[in-house]
């Protein structure tokens, strides 16, 4: 077990160079794995087209229920993407070529289990926390009520940041993947982790706002790319944040290929 007197110190800027090396050796194995969303994009846009309503009067509403598949298929869609990116991040090349490009098997169906259960437990956090102060957030004003809730939020950050090391440990089939163990190997670096998750990709998805403002097809397709960048940037802090911690712990690896 991890010593909790002397925690294991996650290494902030080293973490986020290695990210940035992964993705440049490994470039052409996130190109394939992204290929499920350009696949969704494109068919989603074509119904989508095809979905808006006429201007012919009693045209019929599209159906919710059409909505509600798109809405399964994007999730279907993206767990594949961002599993598959966990994968490139921490495994070795043998096994990363043995992931599939479309795969929706137990490794996913386990990686949005764990998704949607950190996501209700936050939620349950979020909104008791919210009844205790939303009295003073409605008394004050709007940039008081701001700080409050930037205030509120901060400690949900970094309950988020200690819990999204589930996801990578569920990604590559680790034995112990839980919220409880992704809370014990990430004791001593909760706000190391709420950095490289939170703080980083913030700030250049706030770069990415100013600098593509302007509604030019060129910039559009720019913005896509670097939002896409960004994702896997994200994806990456929280894969090797995992796979250091887990490498560095006292505990016997336990992750299958």
């Amino acid at each position: 077990m991890i010593d909790p007197n002397n925690p294991i110190k996650l290494p902030i800027i080293a973490t986020f160079m290695q990210v940035l090396i992964v993705m440049k050796e490994r470039y052409i194995y996130f190109i394939k794995f992204s290929i499920p969303i350009f696949v969704f994009i494109g068919s989603a846009y074509i119904f989508q087209s095809s979905l808006i309503p006429s201007s012919i009067p009693d045209s019929p509403e599209p159906s919710k229920l059409l909505f509600f598949i798109f809405w399964l298929l994007g999730l279907f869609t993206i767990t594949m993407v961002i599993v598959a990116y966990h994968r490139t991040f921490i495994m070795n090349i043998e096994d990363v070529e043995k992931t599939g490009v479309f795969r929706l098997g137990s490794r996913e169906w386990r990686f949005i289990g764990w998704y949607f259960a950190m996501s209700f437990f936050i939620g349950i956090i979020v909104a008791a926390v919210m009844f205790v102060f939303i009295g003073f957030i409605e008394e004050a004003n709007i940039q008081t009520a701001r700080i409050i809730t930037f205030a509120i939020m901060i400690p949900i950050f970094y309950l988020s940041a200690r819990w999204l090391l589930v996801l990578p440990a569920s990604s590559v089939d680790d034995s112990e993947a839980s919220l409880s163990y992704a809370w014990d190997i990430s004791q001593g670096n909760g706000w190391r982790i709420a950095v490289l998750v939170f703080v980083i990709p913030s700030a250049i998805n706030i770069l990415n706002l100013y600098v593509f403002s302007y509604n030019y097809m060129i910039l559009t397709i720019f913005e896509m790319i670097i939002s896409l960048f960004t994702m896997v940037l994200g994806i990456g802090v929280i894969s090797l944040s995992y796979s250091y911690l887990k490498l560095n712990s006292k505990q016997t690896p336990t992750i299958e290929a």
